[in-house]
């Protein structure tokens, strides 16, 4: 390939040290495929990069108004959601509805266990994140 092209631009500019121009050739050659390893690179650092949200913006809305009149079980209930819509995020494709009703059970034995306090500090967390 490094050939053809090099006869070709040497033949198209009447270039006479054909050398040189294979040499200049394979050099573009290593340099384009050298950008195209960056690009790619970078997308996969940046795709790497993206998390999914803790809370969105109406469930901090409710968070706070739980907070505030200590309604335990609508905190409870909004770290459910959370939780649940972070594991079918990571899950999106594979079983599913199975995996929702799992990850529903485990986060509702996890936060049923937990008192006001663990449930205040685990909101404010996933706020701030």
């Amino acid at each position: 390939m490094i050939f053809a092209i090099a006869t070709f631009l040497a033949n198209s500019f009447n270039l006479t040290d054909f050398e040189a121009v294979k040499k200049w050739v394979r050099r573009g050659l290593y340099a384009v495929a050298g950008l195209i390893g960056l690009i790619v690179i970078i997308v996969v650092f940046k795709s790497c990069g993206k998390t999914v949200p803790k809370l969105d913006e109406a469930e901090v809305q409710r968070g706070e108004k739980a907070v505030k009149q200590e309604n335990d079980e609508e905190l409870r209930n909004i770290l459910v959601e959370s939780d649940v819509r972070e594991k079918v995020a990571v899950n999106a494709a594979v079983n599913s509805k199975a995996e929702t009703v799992n990850a529903i059970h485990e986060s509702r034995q996890t936060w049923n266990a937990a008192n006001r306090d663990e449930l205040q500090a685990e909101f404010d967390r996933r706020k701030n994140q």
